[in-house]
């Protein structure tokens, strides 16, 4: 296991040296700094996709909502999958944060937008391979343009930037399409979560499609403001190191509590759904 790990962070390295090699390229150096902080033709861009799809009037529209609930929801566990993985390893420095490694210097100075987390595996990368790959369970060609897009336009330039090694990104890559293949062929998640929260678009539109846009405002910046209270986080745990066991470990415990509290919700709503027939059965 040793060779293999060492194995791959020399790969890591490589790839990292060879980039970073174009460093102080002033077209290049801008490019990537753009790219990776424009978000409107990242997240916006995803999410204009998903929309169009899902008020397309056409045949089939119904089960192409469906997908598109199914990604979505895998989408968002598999961030979550992600950071609880990122907590349970041990910390994996950024190459650009790693004091091991030579660094580039660039045309001008660029600080990215970065939490002070562990690089493995790559929260960008499981959110838009998780987004893209989503695209091909409504349009295969689509969902092709979506994935080279994402690999040239949202991960590149974080190799580029020092933000992740190779392997973060690959690693990203596979927690979020794997998640997502796994949510859009389940059976149970369609039974139990798609059917309601469509029948709460047709049903309740004046709840679903508020809730809907300020979810989509969220994905779209990748949650910036989320990302805003987890550095407060971060700096309040610093403050008060007894406080950060609960935050390596905390993950943990909730994400085995929320689905436990869905089920007994879910259980608590069919047993009041079934109750007055059973009291006219009993006069």
């Amino acid at each position: 296991m040793t060779v293999f790990l060492e194995a791959i962070r020399n790969l890591d390295l490589a790839i990292y040296h060879y980039l970073t090699g174009f460093a102080g390229n002033w077209i290049l150096d801008r490019m990537a700094s753009h790219e990776e902080g424009n978000n409107l033709l990242k997240g916006g861009l995803f999410l204009a996709v998903y929309a169009y799809w899902w008020f397309r009037i056409e045949s089939g529209q119904k089960t192409r909502r469906a997908t598109i609930v199914s990604v979505v929801f895998g989408t968002l566990v598999a961030l979550v999958v992600a950071r609880s993985i990122a907590f349970c390893i041990p910390l994996r420095l950024r190459p650009s944060f790693d004091p091991s490694i030579q660094h580039p210097a660039y045309s001008f100075p660029i600080a990215p937008n970065l939490e002070d987390w562990g690089s493995f595996p790559s929260d960008n990368a499981t959110y838009f391979f998780a987004l893209a790959f989503g695209l091909t369970r409504i349009s295969r060609r689509l969902g092709v343009a979506a994935l080279l897009y994402t690999v040239a336009w949202v991960c590149f330039p974080r190799l580029y930037l020092g933000i992740h090694f190779a392997s973060d990104i690959l690693g990203g890559a596979a927690v979020g399409i794997t998640t997502v293949w796994i949510f859009a062929r389940s059976q149970w998640l369609r039974s139990r979560i798609i059917a309601p929260v469509l029948a709460m678009a047709d049903g309740k539109p004046q709840w679903f499609y508020p809730t809907a846009a300020l979810l989509s405002f969220e994905m779209a910046y990748i949650f910036g403001d989320i990302r805003d209270a987890g550095r407060g986080l971060i700096h309040l745990f610093r403050v008060r190191p007894d406080l950060g066991v609960w935050f390596h470990y905390g993950p943990i415990p909730l994400l085995t509590a929320i689905p436990l509290m869905y089920l007994l919700w879910q259980r608590r709503r069919r047993q009041h759904a079934v109750s007055p027939g059973r009291a006219m059965q009993g006069d």
